[in-house]
C-alpha cells in the first residue's frame, strides 16, 4: 500500500486495523493508555514495552461484534457475559475459594501433537475433559473452541431424551455454562495458539465422571488378549495406579474402572471375556489385602468374603448404613456442606459400580429381611 497506493501511515494503519476486526471476534482496549489490540498476547507485550511490565489485563473486552449479546450465564449468580474468558475471570474475582484457578493460560506451540500432548496433560492435572463445541475458519487458520464435558451449551434446562431415545442414565451436564474452556487457533502454517482455564465452578470435579482415555482402553484391551478376566483387570489396574497421596476425586481415572467398562471394551473390540474366577479372584485378593485397603470399598468386600458369612456382612452394612447416618446428620448440623457433598460422591460412586455387577430387579432377591431397629 506504501509502494503502490502512495499511502500514508495512518491511511495504513485504518486498513489494517479494519481487517483485524473482520477477523477477530473482539476488540481489546489497554486501560492505560486506551490504545485498541486484538488479541489478549499483543496487549500484554504492549503493556510490557510500553508501560514498565505491567501485563495485567483488567478488563477482557469493551467492544463485541455488531449484533452481538451477552450469552454466557455465571452458574453462580445472575451475572452473563459475552465470552467464557469473561465468565473465568469473573469467577476468579467473585467466586474463587482458593482451592480453584481460574487463571487465563496463554500458550503457544509449534505443532498440533505438542497442543494435543499439553492437553492431555491439563486436563489430566485437572480432573477435566475439554469437547470440541464450536468450529470457525479465518484467513489465518482455523479456531476451535473446546467447553467442559459438564456444559450443557444452551437451552434453560438439560435436554430431555425423547421417546426414541431413552438414556437410562443421568446427564453429566449440570449447568449451561462452566469457566473451564479452550480456545484454540490452529494456523496455516501449522503452529498453534491457545487461551484457556482450566478452572471449574457449578458442579463437582471428580476423576470417575470422566471418559477412560485411549492409554486406559488399551491396556484393559492387552489385558483382556491376554486371557484375563474382567474382575481381575479392575482389581490389577486399580491397586497398580492408585495414589497414596492423592485425594479420592483426584486419582487416576483408571482407578474408577468397572467390570460393564471392561466388557463393553471387549465388545468394541470383539474379545472373547473370560469368565471370571471367584475363588481365584478371593485367593489373589486375600494375598494383595494389605496393598488394596485403601484403593475401594468394592475391593475390601472382596477382601473379607473368606472370613465372614453372607449374613455377617449383611448385617456389618446395617451398622456401616447407621454410621452413615450419624455423620450425615453431624454434618448437617454443624453446617458442613462441602464434607456431605463429598461423602455423597464416594457413596454415589460405590453404590453405582455394586448395582452395575447384577440387574435392578434382582437386587432384592436372597437378601435377608431389613431389620428394624426401635
Amino acid at each position: 500500500m506504501r509502494k503502490v497506493h502512495k499511502c500514508s501511515e495512518e491511511q495504513v494503519k485504518t486498513t489494517q486495523n479494519a481487517i483485524k476486526k473482520a477477523l477477530y471476534e473482539q476488540e481489546i482496549k489497554c486501560d492505560i493508555c486506551g490504545k485498541s489490540y486484538f488479541s489478549t498476547g499483543g496487549l500484554r507485550k504492549h503493556k510490557r514495552v510500553a508501560h514498565g511490565g505491567d501485563t495485567t489485563i483488567s478488563t477482557v473486552s469493551t467492544e463485541h461484534n455488531e449484533g452481538a449479546s451477552r450469552c454466557v450465564d455465571c452458574p453462580g449468580c445472575s451475572s452473563v457475559f459475552y465470552t467464557n474468558m469473561e465468565l473465568a475471570i469473573h469467577c476468579e474475582q467473585e467466586h474463587s475459594n482458593g482451592c480453584t484457578d481460574f487463571r487465563i493460560i496463554e500458550e503457544k506451540f509449534d505443532s498440533w501433537t505438542k497442543f494435543e500432548a499439553w492437553m492431555a496433560e491439563k486436563e489430566r492435572e485437572t480432573c477435566s475433559k475439554l469437547v470440541k463445541r464450536h468450529t470457525r475458519k479465518s484467513r489465518k487458520g482455523t479456531i476451535y473452541m473446546y467447553l467442559c464435558q459438564h456444559a450443557r451449551r444452551s437451552g434453560d434446562s438439560a435436554r430431555k431424551p425423547s421417546k426414541e431415545r431413552k438414556r437410562n442414565r443421568k446427564t453429566k451436564r449440570v449447568n449451561k455454562h462452566c469457566p473451564c474452556f479452550a480456545r484454540v487457533q490452529h494456523r496455516r502454517d501449522g503452529s498453534v495458539e491457545v487461551v484457556s482455564c482450566f478452572g471449574h465452578y457449578g458442579h463437582d470435579v471428580n476423576s470417575a465422571s470422566l471418559p477412560l482415555s485411549k492409554d486406559d482402553k488399551m491396556a484393559v484391551k492387552s489385558m483382556l488378549m491376554a486371557g484375563i478376566s474382567p474382575r481381575a483387570i479392575v482389581a490389577k489396574l486399580r491397586r497398580s495406579n492408585w495414589v497414596e497421596e492423592e485425594i479420592p476425586q483426584k486419582q487416576p481415572r483408571i482407578c474408577y474402572l468397572t467390570v460393564r467398562d471392561v466388557t463393553n471394551i471387549a465388545a468394541r473390540h470383539g474379545l472373547t471375556v473370560v469368565k471370571n474366577d471367584d475363588s481365584g479372584s478371593n485367593s489373589e485378593a486375600s494375598s494383595s489385602e494389605d496393598s488394596s485397603s485403601e484403593i475401594s470399598v468394592q475391593d475390601d468386600f472382596v477382601d473379607q468374603q473368606d472370613d465372614h458369612s453372607l449374613d455377617e456382612a449383611y448385617q456389618e452394612s446395617l451398622e456401616i448404613q447407621e454410621d452413615i447416618e450419624e455423620v450425615a446428620r453431624h454434618l448437617l448440623q454443624t453446617g458442613r456442606a462441602d464434607l456431605l457433598k463429598q461423602l455423597n460422591s464416594h457413596l454415589q460412586i460405590v453404590l453405582e459400580d455394586v448395582k452395575r455387577e447384577f440387574p435392578t430387579s434382582n437386587l432384592s432377591i436372597g437378601m435377608p429381611p431389613k431389620l428394624e431397629y426401635t
